[in-house]
């Protein structure tokens, strides 16, 4: 009787000290100590000081093909299970409708000068003097890594500066063929980390995806038995599927089968981070560079000009211990890299454009939205038949001023976001907006010029210089060279 009463006695021991050993490690770990932000307190600055960053920029998603912006199909439900714990902001958009000047400002805060914008296959590197995000965080002790798929992020246009950790793909590549760097690198990560992760999952052609994705949105019904044969075909570079008749539906499926792989992607990050134990101390932001044309105004692809579907981009941002919350004010991917130091509670003397998210999100004012966007191609006559242009938009209180600037001429539109969301009812001479676009015009007018935008296109690059013929065989591979 003694014998049993004592094995009950140093049960109960063990059992206490379990409890006081997992009561200790919760402890340390904050997960009794932690507070979390409610819905509707404000955020203050420097609320994630001991945070890692992942920064995910998915190439070419446009935000309305995603079930949290009120797509039909469930393209994206890792993303979308994420913005519900977030700052989901229902109207981002991007300073530009291409790639090379889009990531420039995602990662300075500043926005792209006239040879940025229209630096298309010139493969010649922004300022060396250009502080990025990665610079600033490495000095504050973080290990800095990157993963691209190529292509216009690569180390030839100056991207790499500053990441103790730099991979581009050969590809143009998926973010999947990264995946194995990218979990070897978080797992062996013991300081505070900032990691930036880009992939063309998403960017045409199409050929590219997994034949076991293409047929996720497809079906036979829907394209020419030929365009429907060649799919299957792992190894097709038919253009079968271009054509008239199939190129639409064959784009769309493709396109959210894309979304949908790339989709996955972000869920093994976050699973990636929650193993490692990290995830409930890592700022997650993910985000595009520009989205993509399917026919709007008889076009395709992007690039060229700056309406709606070109720059309205995702920006969704995890922050620990915040409570999601939905901010409806337009705001830039601008301002990614000023709130992320703002987060951190580093301090931004860096004389960037872009300002701290924080103020909106905490419903403050919003301030105007600017984009710019230039196309200097030989079969720009598809455009607006001009051989060279620039494209500026201001966007302030849901209206939207476009100018087109081409040489010595330029045409004016102006749109009403609340009530004409794909851009269709110009407005510019509507006399009860007159007032209004008058306004606007003065406005972008004046950044143009405090921005020292000149509407030309960059030098031709010098003749004498070495070539880059992986840069341009990625960047034909992509479309943007013939």
């Amino acid at each position: 009787m003694s014998s049993m009463r004592n094995k009950r006695i140093v049960f109960a021991i063990f059992f206490i000290l379990a409890i006081l050993v997992v009561f200790l490690f919760a402890l340390n770990d904050g997960t009794f100590s932690r507070k979390v932000v409610d819905s509707s307190s404000p955020i203050p600055s420097g609320i994630c000081k001991d945070c890692n960053v992942v920064l995910i920029s998915i190439d070419t998603l446009r935000a309305d093909h995603l079930p949290c912006y009120g797509y039909e199909k469930n393209t994206a439900p890792n993303i979308c299970a994420l913005a519900k714990d977030s700052v989901f902001f229902k109207e981002p958009y991007s300073v530009s409708a291409w790639t090379y000047p889009s990531h420039y400002s995602m990662l300075t805060g500043l926005y792209p000068d006239d040879f940025i914008i229209s630096a298309r296959g010139q493969g010649q590197a922004f300022a060396n003097d250009t502080v990025m995000i990665q610079k600033i965080l490495k000095d504050e002790s973080y290990s800095t890594g990157a993963y691209t798929g190529g292509g216009y992020v690569t180390q030839k246009l100056g991207f790499s500066r500053e990441f103790n950790s730099w991979v581009q793909s050969k590809g143009p590549d998926r973010f999947l063929d990264n995946a194995p760097l990218v979990d070897s690198w978080i797992k062996g990560q013991s300081n505070n980390f900032f990691l930036f992760l880009h992939g063309y999952d998403v960017h045409g052609p199409y050929e590219k995806i997994p034949v076991e994705l293409r047929f996720k949105y497809l079906d036979k019904s829907m394209v020419s038995k030929e365009c429907y044969r060649v799919l299957s075909d792992s190894e097709s570079k038919s253009t079968a599927c271009n054509r008239e008749q199939d190129r639409y539906n064959y784009s769309i499926s493709q396109y959210e089968a894309a979304i949908y792989g790339a989709d996955e992607y972000v869920g093994q990050v976050i699973s990636e981070l929650k193993a490692k134990g990290v995830y409930d101390k890592t700022i997650i932001i993910i985000t595009a560079d520009h989205g993509e044309r399917f026919g709007e105004r008889g076009l395709w692809g992007h690039g060229d000009t700056i309406y709606r579907e070109l720059i309205n981009v995702p920006l969704i941002i995890r922050i620990p211990d915040v409570a999601g919350r939905e901010v409806d004010t337009p705001v830039s991917n601008l301002d990614i890299a000023p709130t992320i130091l703002d987060l951190l509670g580093v301090e931004n003397n860096y004389n960037m454009d872009g300002k701290s998210l924080l103020p909106i999100i905490n419903g403050g004012e919003g301030r105007p939205v600017y984009a710019i966007t230039a196309r200097n191609y030989e079969d720009s006559k598809a455009v607006r038949d001009r051989s060279f242009g620039f494209w500026y938009s201001i966007i302030e209180d849901k209206l939207k001023l476009i100018i087109a600037q081409f040489n010595e001429t330029s045409e004016k539109e102006m749109y009403n976001l609340n009530s004409d969301w794909s851009e269709k009812v110009n407005l510019v001479n509507n006399s009860d907006y007159s007032e209004k676009f008058k306004e606007l015009d003065k406005k972008l007018l004046e950044w143009k010029q405090n921005r020292n935008l000149n509407n030309r296109a960059p030098e031709v690059a010098n003749p004498d210089e070495e070539v880059d013929e992986e840069l341009i065989a990625q960047l034909r591979s992509l479309g943007y060279l013939s």
